[in-house]
């Protein structure tokens, strides 16, 4: 472990870099063996962060796999939150 001095701001990027977390957009595809539930598949699109080895999901959206116009629409979002958790660390 490394302690730099606050007014240094080059160390604290430097630190920064090294620190920066990893995330990604997962898609699954589950099916459903309930029988009081009308759809057999579902979509779950994640997004998730690796905090200590463990990923974690910091959103997630799920709907019937087969809704065509719903599947595209939470991918993208998916990407809109992935590229905002990128660009702001």
């Amino acid at each position: 472990m490394e302690i730099f001095d606050t007014t240094n701001k080059i160390a604290a990027m430097t630190a920064a870099k090294h620190l920066r977390l990893k995330s990604r957009v997962k898609e699954v595809i589950e099916d459903n063996n309930d029988p009081d539930i009308l759809c057999f598949k579902t979509y779950t699109a994640k997004v998730q962060v690796k905090i200590l080895g463990i990923w974690v999901t910091v959103w997630a959206e799920t709907c019937d796999f087969s809704d065509g116009d719903t599947r595209p629409y939470i991918k993208n979002c998916a990407e809109e939150v992935h590229q905002a958790l990128t660009e702001s660390v």
